[in-house]
């Protein structure tokens, strides 16, 4: 017998007790940002997160041009051109600072968040 599906105030009861979880055994100076997600007709999305909202729009950004194929470099890389197309105006540097980071232009970065 098919499980019917819990309702998304199920799950985000079980995502705030997930959080407590991670806040006390993530490591100092680490954060989270977790989405859920029940995939497929009538399904839902929530998350749960102690990051900022601009830095977790950092790294949702940066997370999408990953997996779209995009590269990536740490604060030690010296880079002046979108990694997408080269081009050299209109740059953004996305992710949060310490991390992998990527310069795109802001005609690729729309690209991808729209795709």
């Amino acid at each position: 017998m098919k499980k019917k599906r819990a309702t998304l105030e199920e799950a985000e009861v079980a995502a705030q007790r997930l959080a407590r979880v991670l806040r006390e055994k993530l490591p100092d100076g680490w954060q989270f940002l977790l989405f859920l997600c029940s995939l497929g007709e009538g399904g839902y999305t929530t998350y749960v997160s102690d990051v900022h909202r601009d830095s977790a729009l950092m790294l949702v950004e940066e997370w999408l041009v990953l997996m779209r194929g995009g590269r990536s470099f740490t604060d030690t890389d010296v880079r002046s051109e979108c990694w997408c197309c080269g081009t050299r105006t209109n740059l953004r540097i996305i992710g949060p600072k310490g991390r992998r980071r990527m310069v795109v232009c802001d005609s690729c970065l729309l690209q991808q968040v729209d795709r």
